[in-house]
């Protein structure tokens, strides 16, 4: 997590702008707390479930590498859990139809 803490840190500098650096921390924060289904939908789209299909070309493996990393990094940010998340995915919620 040192990389996005460092990251974090240079694109919203605490100095210049405390009150949106704190923002985003406990946006992250409260995306990773109250929403998972949000959190496994990015997981999904980013195929960290699953191995990504054959790409067409090595311009479409990148892309689809670079989207598996953000969402790999959206998740670790927000401290969730890939196992938590896909918890979700092969379990209905409670009163969920058939």
């Amino acid at each position: 997590m040192s990389n996005y803490v460092r990251w974090l840190q240079q694109v919203w500098p605490v100095k210049v702008a405390p009150a949106a650096a704190r923002s985003v921390v406990a946006d992250y924060a409260t995306i990773g707390q109250a929403h998972k289904h949000f959190l496994t939908d990015v997981a999904l789209r980013g195929s960290v479930f699953t191995p990504m299909p054959p790409p067409p070309s090595l311009f479409h493996a990148g892309v689809a590498e670079g989207r598996r990393q953000l969402a790999l990094e959206i998740l670790e940010t927000c401290r969730a859990n890939p196992a938590d998340l896909f918890n979700l995915v092969v379990t209905k919620p409670q009163g969920e139809r058939q």
